[in-house]
């Protein structure tokens, strides 16, 4: 049985073998293009544009109180911000072990290094995107809400259930390899169930139960709460939210 010292060094050996393999890859994906870190802010910003243009535009989908292309932007943005973190996860995470084996195979680590090095990755494109929201704000002559506060713990919420979901379907991979291609289609259904290109008053009441029913409203919600001090989701969806995360990560 290993002592508690022990313990303690097994886990700043895995921290720093996460940072490590975090570290790695976010230089790999950015430092060695032409543009560097600009495409960590211009992803999120093309993709909002795009959103924009058809669903604001040339769809006519209002929300707020002057039912703009900059309120739907800004609504859509708080909302796209957490998606993104899930979606990485989503499609990244069934082949992670798969792309790290030769690395498994040499270097002895706990089978949550990998998973959470991701996570670690998509947290640094999250914090990107909440610097390019602000900016943003502070480009159109807003300001943040007091509920900003509540982006510490809705922060740390998604890490955790983003860890769950990596580890779940990566080993899940590891078994049966078409996972990575359910995921895809999972992360397609979960966009289109989740209130971020439309405000939840736009599904017709015989629909409703599927944005009620889905966890993910309570994180959308919560985050647009935080960002532009929009009022917060029930309490029920807020529950529904908390218990989905503590289920995945437990």
């Amino acid at each position: 049985m290993r002592s508690g010292n022990g313990r303690v060094r097994d886990v700043q050996l895995s921290l720093r073998q996460v940072h490590a393999l975090a570290g790695a890859e976010i230089k790999a994906r950015y430092l060695g293009s032409v543009l560097g870190l600009l495409w960590a802010i211009i992803h999120p910003l093309v993709l909002i544009l795009l959103y924009v243009f058809v669903f604001s535009i040339v769809l006519k989908v209002k929300v707020g109180s002057e039912g703009n292309a900059e309120e739907y932007g800004l609504f859509l943005f708080a909302a796209i911000i957490p998606w993104r973190m899930v979606q990485d996860i989503l499609i990244r995470a069934p082949g992670v072990y798969l792309e790290r084996a030769s690395l498994l195979a040499k270097i002895p680590m706990s089978h949550l290094v990998v998973p959470a090095s991701l996570v670690l990755v998509c947290l640094f494109n999250l914090i990107v995107d909440l610097l390019v929201f602000i900016s943003v704000l502070l480009v159109l002559g807003r300001t943040l809400p007091p509920q900003v506060i509540l982006l510490l713990p809705l922060t740390v919420s998604l890490c955790l259930l983003t860890l769950g979901i990596s580890v779940v379907v990566a080993e899940m991979n590891v078994r049966y390899r078409d996972t990575g291609q359910v995921c895809q289609v999972v992360s397609v259904l979960w966009f289109l169930a989740s209130p971020i290109i439309y405000p939840p008053e736009m599904v017709p009441k015989r629909l409703s139960w599927i944005i009620e029913g889905n966890p993910f409203s309570g994180v959308v919600g919560l985050f647009r709460h935080a960002l532009l001090g929009l009022p917060a989701p029930t309490s029920t969806a807020i529950w529904l939210s908390a218990a989905f995360v503590l289920i995945t990560c437990g």
